[in-house]
């Protein structure tokens, strides 16, 4: 799910501590890495590997689970992200799924003249639907605090917030056309209110407040035969800032390959051009997947590899 960081804040900061230049001219959300799109924050580390998002509607393939998720999301201008993720999922009937997760994202470092700092927590909820034999519906929400902040010295600096807009959250569904054929398709829909808040020398400047909203659809498939899966998707992008001049819209593939033999499984994907590779092993109800992964690279020019590792256990 989405938060990301009020723009104009950041430029402002930028300038008035003659910082890198380039964060004037690319969107609020890629400035922590594409935070408003997932990009793999809380995307399983198996679908991450494939170039693909999760899809709510897909909770049955998980089954009773629990599962935890650490990462290292990198950049070449912003202090290096942790991240955390930890989630539940379990059927409540045969036709009812439910998944409750928790991400935690956490950082400081230099930047520009200064440091900076910031932190996420979500909170999230999905909910799947199985409909017929062939047909599964599924939905997601998510409760966010991101809270950062730009220090220079003694002299002030900025606290960034950002807060839920009205309704936002994720559908989807799932249609099995046959044993080794499924189509598929989500829709995202955020509003997110940044309060930007100058302290100390920058005080003046006052306060201000930019609400900006995210739409995203994906739509694809996938084949799958004796040992092989391949996905691929189209996933069109798009966040406006509400009575305001910015706007970004994107259309592109993703998707990938996953080679299974015995326990063991290899995958690799591409995002909006940008690659991502994986490996896993799966032994009895347990099992252990690693990735590393280039798709923040789609939304933040600035953006490094990021490297994650995640345990799920069934029960």
């Amino acid at each position: 799910m989405r938060r990301s960081v009020g723009r104009g804040a950041l430029i402002m900061a930028l300038v008035l501590c003659t910082a890198v230049a380039q964060a004037q001219t690319v969107p609020p959300e890629t400035l922590f890495l594409g935070r408003a799109n997932d990009l793999g924050n809380t995307t399983y580390v198996d679908n991450i590997s494939q170039g693909r998002d999760d899809n709510p509607a897909r909770l049955f393939d998980r089954g009773r689970q629990a599962g935890i998720k650490g990462g290292r999301i990198a950049d070449r201008v912003l202090p290096d992200l942790q991240m955390l993720y930890a989630q539940g999922t379990s059927p409540v009937s045969k036709r009812w799924m439910v998944q409750l997760a928790g991400t935690r994202l956490t950082g400081s470092g230099p930047f520009g003249p200064g440091t900076l700092s910031y932190r996420d927590k979500d909170a999230g909820l999905q909910v799947a639907y199985r409909a017929g034999n062939r047909l599964d519906f599924g939905v997601g929400v998510a409760d966010i605090e991101t809270v950062s902040q730009i220090k220079v010295g003694g002299i002030g600096g900025f606290t960034l917030t950002s807060q839920p807009r009205g309704l936002g959250g994720r559908v989807g569904a799932r249609y099995r056309l046959s044993p080794r054929i499924e189509l598929e398709g989500t829709y995202d829909h955020y509003g997110d209110a940044e309060r930007t808040v100058p302290l100390g020398a920058f005080a003046p400047l006052g306060e201000s407040t930019a609400v900006f909203t995210t739409q995203k659809m994906v739509v694809g498939g996938s084949y799958r035969a004796k040992g092989i899966e391949a996905a691929m998707f189209y996933t069109k992008l798009d966040i406006d800032q509400r009575g305001g001049p910015f706007s970004l819209g994107k259309n592109f593939l993703n998707g990938g390959v996953k080679a299974t033999h015995g326990p063991f499984y290899l995958a690799a994907g591409m995002y909006d051009g940008y690659g991502s590779v994986g490996a896993g092993m799966a032994r009895g109800k347990t099992s252990l997947t690693v990735a590393a992964s280039n798709r923040n690279k789609a939304f933040s020019p600035t953006a490094k590899t990021a490297y994650y590792a995640e345990a799920v256990r069934g029960f």
